[in-house]
């Protein structure tokens, strides 16, 4: 990201995240209007979380997150404090822990 620019409106529809060896799912690093809908994350675990929004606005509509072997401490979601104006419906997955870091 340059000082100046700027990621707006990008969308995700019917896609499927899987397999091992991840560090995140996925990783919103910027922009507005990050829209995921009917999207499946499931990694048996990832390093730093399933769905981590470090900054930027996630709009999530039906998505799955599962994370069977997720190691506890580990959230499967995680929004930084300074995020805002985000919103995940659908969640369904086995190790659920929502929080923020500190």
């Amino acid at each position: 990201e340059n000082t100046g620019s700027f990621i707006n409106s990008n969308n995700w529809q019917s896609c499927q995240i899987s397999g091992g060896g991840f560090d995140y799912g996925i990783l919103l690093d910027g922009g507005n209007n990050n829209a995921f809908t009917s999207v499946v994350v499931e990694p048996p675990s990832t390093t730093f979380g399933h769905l981590y929004v470090n900054k930027g606005q996630l709009n999530g509509h039906e998505i799955r997150i599962e994370g069977n072997t997720q190691a506890a401490g580990v959230p499967l979601i995680y929004f930084a404090p300074t995020t805002k104006n985000s919103v995940v419906t659908g969640v369904l997955c086995w190790r659920f822990d929502v929080r923020q870091r500190q």
